[in-house]
């Protein structure tokens, strides 16, 4: 660079000005030492990634680019984290509704974190989905298996710590008893 200035502020504004007049060699130039200096910046490995394939290295560029998409792209299990937060916090905010939407787009994002089938499950009961909150008590004890960490109390039953399956079991009976006894009264009406 001129004059030895190899600060990331200097290098990522000259190859931003030769990226601007479309100079895409020269701004490889300052992009690539500018990355090193700040090798998480999802712009910097943008830009450097067009001003290659755009110059004379377009298999380097598209590495860039790649690069730039793991860089803003969240693994799904972060992701499935950040949902279940969001989750939680509508549920603590008593908004069962929205708690759902995000525990939903949790389970997509990383579908064998059993315990947002439990999640779920609350929070259905919460709206009185009698037959969801079956659903995803089963799915949780059903994709939970027996694992170690089974025993941890975590749920509350008239007050009582409970292990999470324990609690599901208990409700799983419970419901399938409301339901057998509501089917029995609507064939009687």
């Amino acid at each position: 660079m001129e004059l030895r200035d190899t600060s990331l502020v200097t290098a990522k504004y000259l190859g931003y000005n030769y990226y601007k007049m479309e100079k895409y060699a020269e701004a490889a130039r300052y992009f690539e030492p500018a990355l090193t200096l700040d090798s998480l910046n999802s712009e910097l490995c943008f830009l450097l990634g067009i001003s290659l394939s755009r110059s004379y290295y377009p298999e380097k560029g598209i590495a860039f680019l790649q690069k730039t998409i793991d860089l803003i792209t969240p693994r799904p299990e972060f992701l499935s984290t950040i949902y279940q937060n969001i989750g939680r916090t509508y549920a603590a905010n008593n908004r069962p509704d929205k708690a759902i939407d995000a525990y939903l787009y949790a389970i997509r994002n990383s579908p064998s974190d059993t315990l947002v089938y439990f999640k779920l499950a609350r929070q259905y009961d919460r709206m009185q989905q009698t037959e969801k909150v079956l659903h995803f008590y089963q799915d949780f004890l059903k994709y939970r298996g027996e694992k170690p960490g089974n025993a941890e109390p975590n749920a509350e039953e008239e007050g009582l710590k409970v292990s999470n399956p324990d609690f599901a079991a208990s409700k799983i009976s419970e419901l399938k008893e409301q339901l057998f006894w509501n089917e029995k009264d609507n064939k009687k009406q």
